[in-house]
């Protein structure tokens, strides 16, 4: 597939989530994350759903809204 190059999005708000793996990621509430069970927004994750990564799965230990901006 083409690579045409990357949009710049900027939201209000977004989340902060930190796994079970040691990882953690800055997202927008509609960031599209792999369960288990398939696609998940990241606004409905919870502790009780395993998420599928590329070194295996792994759970949701810390999920909090930010109110700032971000690109």
């Amino acid at each position: 597939m083409p690579f045409f190059g990357i949009i710049k999005i900027t939201k209000n708000q977004y989340l902060c989530l930190k796994f079970s793996s040691g990882d953690s990621i800055k997202c927008s509430e509609d960031h599209p994350i792999m369960t288990i069970d398939g696609i998940v927004k990241a606004k409905h994750l919870d502790k009780d759903i395993e998420i599928i990564t590329q070194f295996g799965g792994c759970f949701l230990v810390y999920k909090r809204l930010v109110r700032k901006t971000i690109d």
